[in-house]
This record gives structure tokens, C-alpha cells and sequence, in this order.
């Protein structure tokens, strides 16, 4: 894709001008004539639209998006969908103009294309973080109902990795302004949602850092949600897509809010390659969205599913108590359970199940000591098979706001480890000894 597309001279002259003066001058600069900027606190009217970065002042300070008009964009035309599309960690806007994703081609000249940027975290990399990311992405399209003009009901969100997990917990909190959402390699750590969206989901089947079992759990959860079957997958929109059909068994074409699978077998043994954002990514994802009925925001979830609905079935109980290091790297957000082969194990290891992947932290404090009891619903991952009785090595993660998941942050995200003997899937696990919780060393390979 030809990097010229998406910048106006002006905003090309702007940019170059910005890197120049720094980035708080930057900001400056494109506050002052370049680009759009923030007017809730002045109250002023927003410059007409441009493509290129535009500043926001949100909760959490100065920050920034990317906007691409199409060509022949008018804002007294009819309204166009409105795609925002998030970066994976590390990466930036810039990454959706430089061949690394191809939505922008499958999507043409037929949305308006919207790039979020998340702030660099303090291992140094650009990280997405829901608590303070959601409200940021809410804020961006507050400025973007004064500064273009889209259609309200035709709003998609997507990403890959982190970007996918982003894209997955603003489906599933600001549902009620979102039209579907299209995570590429990423899962929802959120249990409770609100509104209604469509699912398009991009799975690796061989993706080494988000399990396929791990992102199949997520697609359960959505058809839960959506009050869809998970028994059983039918034919999807695109070759590469599967759906869950109705209560009935169906898969009704009128269905407002399906949950699409799409798989994909690419990257398979070379390094993290199944991770990346494959090639069936871009057509996938805009010809399901396009394929899917007119339908107004909502509110409330769809007919026969909601919170209520999505709790699995649990086999079993996990019982045992964390103690947290004297010094936690940040506010603890998410625990998970999962098990490995017996040895030594390091997170990039392959588990063997998946045990518990949400469970809540609570209000912890360091230093202290908490016990949990969390309900088990074993998922088999892995060619090394898990059978019971045997010995296996359990490690519970402890994800944090400035770390990743379900890719853990050396530095910001802890884990502990001990061997148990398992007895059979409905036998609760009890643990006896205190686990002693440590930040993930930068050794370990991530």
C-alpha cells in the first residue's frame, strides 16, 4: 500500500515539522492548524477533518489518533461506516500504513478509517491497558461525531494481539456504541458486558502466544453472550469463517449479532509468525461486516443470551493462597491458572490445559496474604496429552495494568509454580502450601 494515499501534503509538512520540535511541541503544532484538536474544555468547534494525526485531550492527558478519509469523502455525503483499528504491543499507528495489516485494502474507499495509539508503558513499548484505554477510545469517537460524519450504527473495532484483546473489551464495555468488533490473535479478559455487538473473530490455529484453545474459550463466551449455541459451528460468511448457530440450530442470515470464527493455519513453526496478522485477516473481517444486517445501537444484550448466560459450566474448584511480593509492579487486574509438563517451565512454554483463565485479583495489598477459590473448567491444550491421575506443574499467573495478557510482561506481570498430583477433572485442587507471587524475570524468553 502506497504510504501517499493516506497523506495530504499539508499534513505531510505538519508531521515532518512536529518530529522536529519534540513530541510535547508536537501536539502544540498539531493543535494549532495541522490537524483537528480537543475542544471540550474551550468549547470551540473542531477545524474541519484532514487526514492525518489528531490530538485528544483525554482523561489521562495528551494523546493522539490517526485519521484516514477516503478518497471523495464529503461531510454532507451519506454517512460511511467508521473502522477503528488497533496496533498490537509495540507497535503504533503507523503499522496500519505500512503493509503490516491489510484491512485498509480489503476496506478501499467504502469506511472511514480511524488508528487509536496506545501510550508507552514503563517497560518502554507501547502497551494497551483497559482501564485507562476504553475510556480513551470512548473519547476518541465523542471528537469524532464532531469532526466527521459516520454512520452511528455501522461502527467497527479491530485489532491485532494486545490490539485484539483492546478491540474484544471495547465490544464488550461500550457494546452499546458498537456495531461488531474483529480481534486478530487476542482474547477478552472482561466477564460482565453491556449493549450488543457482532463477533468476528481471527484465530491462528498454531499462534504460540495466544492458544487457539484460549481464543475458543472467548468465542464461547461471545456466543453465549449473543444467545447463540456452542455445541456446534456452521459454515460462516467468508471460506475461512465458522459461526455458532441460533438456539434452534440455524444460522439465520437476518441474525443481528453472530459470532464468526476464522481460522487460519499461517506462521505455523516459524517463530511467533502464527501470531502475526494473516492474510485472510483483512477480506475475512470487511466482507462478514458488510454481509451483516442493518440493525441501531443497543443497550440491552440480544434476545435469548446476556451476562447471565455466559458463565461455563465448571468441572471442578481450584483452592489455594497467593502471597504478594512487598513491592507489586502494578495494580493487579486478572489471574489465571493453567498446566504444565512437569519440569521446569517458563512462559513461553506450551500448556498442557487451561484451567482458570479469569478469575479476580481483589483489592490486594503487598505483602499480603489472600486465598482463593475459583471454579475450574479444564480445556486440553497441547499434543502432550493431559491425562489423569498424574503430576503436573500448576502456574498461576497474576496479570497487572501495566503488564499484557494473556502475553505476560516480564517486569509488570508475576507467576508462581508448584507441582501437584491430580486425581481425575471433578476432583477439587486444593493446595496446601502459600504460592509466593514474583515478577516474571526478563530472561524468561518473552
Amino acid at each position: 500500500m502506497s504510504l501517499s494515499r493516506h497523506l495530504f501534503p499539508s499534513a505531510t509538512r505538519c508531521r515532518a515539522t512536529a518530529r522536529a520540535a519534540g513530541a510535547l511541541a508536537a501536539l502544540a503544532l498539531l493543535a494549532s492548524g495541522c490537524a483537528g484538536s480537543a475542544d471540550e474544555a474551550e468549547g470551540v468547534d473542531l477545524p474541519a477533518a484532514s487526514t492525518g494525526l489528531h490530538p485528544l485531550v483525554s482523561a489521562d492527558g495528551e494523546r493522539q489518533y490517526y485519521l484516514d478519509l477516503p478518497e471523495g469523502y464529503s461531510p454532507d455525503g451519506e454517512p460511511l461506516p467508521l473502522v477503528l483499528a488497533l496496533h498490537g504491543t509495540g507497535g503504533s499507528h503507523a503499522k496500519w500504513l505500512d503493509d503490516t495489516y491489510n484491512l485498509a485494502d480489503a476496506v478501499g474507499d467504502d469506511a472511514i478509517m480511524v488508528y487509536p495509539e496506545a501510550l508507552v508503558s514503563t517497560n518502554g513499548t507501547r502497551q494497551w491497558v483497559t482501564e485507562r484505554d476504553v475510556p480513551y477510545v470512548a473519547a476518541v469517537l465523542d471528537q469524532l461525531e464532531n469532526q466527521v460524519t459516520f454512520d452511528h450504527d455501522n461502527v467497527l473495532v479491530t485489532g491485532q494481539s494486545s490490539g485484539a484483546g483492546m478491540s474484544h473489551e471495547i465490544g464488550c464495555q461500550l457494546g452499546d456504541r458498537v456495531r461488531a468488533i474483529a480481534p486478530a490473535a487476542g482474547v477478552l479478559m472482561s466477564t460482565r458486558c453491556t449493549g450488543s455487538v457482532a463477533v468476528i473473530q481471527v484465530q491462528g490455529t498454531s499462534d504460540p502466544v495466544v492458544p487457539f484453545a484460549l481464543a475458543q474459550q472467548t468465542s464461547e463466551f461471545w456466543a453465549r453472550y449473543n444467545g447463540l449455541d456452542t455445541g456446534v459451528r456452521q459454515p460462516g460468511t467468508h471460506d475461512s469463517c465458522t459461526q455458532y448457530p441460533t438456539a434452534d440450530g440455524t444460522v439465520e442470515a437476518t441474525n443481528a449479532y453472530p459470532v464468526h470464527l476464522c481460522m487460519h493455519n499461517e506462521g505455523a513453526g516459524e517463530e511467533r509468525q502464527g501470531h502475526a496478522w494473516p492474510s485472510i485477516a483483512g477480506d475475512a473481517i470487511w466482507s462478514t461486516f458488510t454481509a451483516l444486517p442493518r440493525t441501531q445501537e443497543a443497550e440491552s444484550a440480544p434476545a435469548g443470551g446476556g451476562n447471565d448466560k455466559t458463565i461455563a459450566e465448571a468441572n471442578t474448584t481450584a483452592k489455594f493462597t497467593l502471597k504478594f511480593p512487598e513491592t507489586i509492579p502494578s495494580t493487579p487486574t486478572q489471574g489465571a491458572v493453567v498446566v504444565y509438563a512437569p519440569g521446569e517451565v517458563t512462559p513461553t512454554t506450551a500448556p498442557l490445559a487451561f484451567m482458570t483463565m479469569q478469575f479476580a485479583p481483589g483489592d490486594v495489598q503487598p505483602g499480603q496474604e489472600v486465598s482463593y477459590e475459583v471454579p475450574v473448567s479444564y480445556s486440553i491444550f497441547g499434543a502432550d496429552g493431559f491425562s489423569l491421575p498424574g503430576s503436573y506443574t500448576i502456574m498461576v499467573t497474576m496479570h497487572t495494568e501495566n503488564g499484557g495478557y494473556p502475553i505476560p510482561v516480564p517486569g509488570m506481570d508475576m507467576w508462581t509454580m508448584t507441582e501437584y498430583d491430580f486425581v481425575d477433572t471433578d476432583t477439587p485442587v486444593v493446595i496446601d502450601d502459600v504460592l509466593a507471587l514474583e515478577p516474571i524475570s526478563t530472561d524468561t524468553g518473552l
